[in-house]
């Protein structure tokens, strides 16, 4: 009898609820509440974003991939040449010209 009670006692101090360290909740969802941006914030970023999406889409296709591999997948300009086929110039150009194009839909 006094092994099976030293075994479940060891056993018991290997568990996770007995090397639990003891939480302080409320402090944490202060701290979380503190950080959260309030719901117009993440309104008006959505907004935002849906407005850009449109934007985007009314591009023409080539201009679309220049942007998307530029500015979202972060590749410079000469991989963008590279993958799309076409002189580093232009694809310059095509950049300058979708920014202007995006600048323009997104402040109409």
């Amino acid at each position: 009898m006094l092994t099976t009670i030293v075994r479940n006692a060891s056993r018991n101090l290997r568990r996770r609820h007995h090397r639990a360290k003891p939480h302080h909740a409320l402090q944490v969802i202060e701290d979380l509440e503190a950080e959260l941006p309030s719901a117009d914030v993440i309104l008006a970023s959505e907004e935002e974003r849906a407005r850009l999406a449109s934007c985007l889409d009314s591009l023409e296709e080539t201009q679309r991939r220049v942007v998307t591999l530029r500015a979202l997948e972060e590749l410079s300009g000469l991989e963008v040449a590279e993958q799309l086929g076409l002189p580093p110039n232009h694809v310059a150009v095509l950049l300058y010209r979708a920014k202007k194009e995006l600048f323009r839909c997104v402040t109409a």
